[in-house]
């Protein structure tokens, strides 16, 4: 089995472990591309991040939920466009 190389994450994860993904999991993911995503705790750092390659990929078209302010501010310090995306503001998650 194949496997590549998402993102390096390191310095996010308690593992030193490279993150890798399946070759098959990204075949069923790009048949399947455009499906609407919702992704709880969206303005945390780790999420915003993998929505970023989801939507690179062109796999997801997300729907942020989480506090709409936390959600802006992650997006503009990862300098992530997502004035196109719907946000669903829930402080308490």
């Amino acid at each position: 089995m194949q496997f590549i190389i998402i993102r390096n994450i390191k310095s996010l994860m308690l593992s030193d472990k490279t993150t890798v993904c399946p070759n098959n999991l990204l075949d069923i993911a790009f048949k399947k591309k455009g499906s609407r995503v919702a992704v709880v705790n969206a303005g945390k750092k780790l999420p915003m991040l993998s929505i970023m390659d989801a939507v690179k990929e062109k796999l997801i078209i997300p729907v942020l939920i989480g506090d709409e302010s936390e959600i802006k501010k992650t997006a503009e310090n990862l300098s992530f466009d997502i004035s196109e995306y719907e946000i669903i503001h829930e402080p308490v998650e």
